[in-house]
């Protein structure tokens, strides 16, 4: 099963990566890990010394009151920018 998650983690995020690159974005790296998302998302960007977190919102509205709770643990902690995207 877990490995089953992670294909199909990995065809996500290479096609938004493909996505981005044709949009002339570059230095995308696509990373799957195991635990606490927003722990986990923190620790690799600062192991990869990161310029700026780029995640998803669950929000429609106001963003600090819709926000998903991975979404706003990231963007309390992180050091660096972080984008919340709709």
């Amino acid at each position: 099963y877990q490995a089953a998650l992670d294909r199909k983690a990995k065809t996500i995020l290479t096609h938004y990566k493909t996505a981005l690159t044709s949009k002339g974005l570059t230095g995308i790296k696509t990373i799957v890990r195991q635990g606490h998302p927003a722990e986990e998302i923190l620790k690799t960007a600062r192991e990869l010394k990161s310029d700026v977190i780029i995640v998803g919102s669950r929000g429609k509205r106001t963003a600090h009151l819709f926000m998903g709770s991975v979404s706003r643990e990231v963007a309390e902690n992180a050091n660096i920018p972080v984008l919340l995207v709709k």
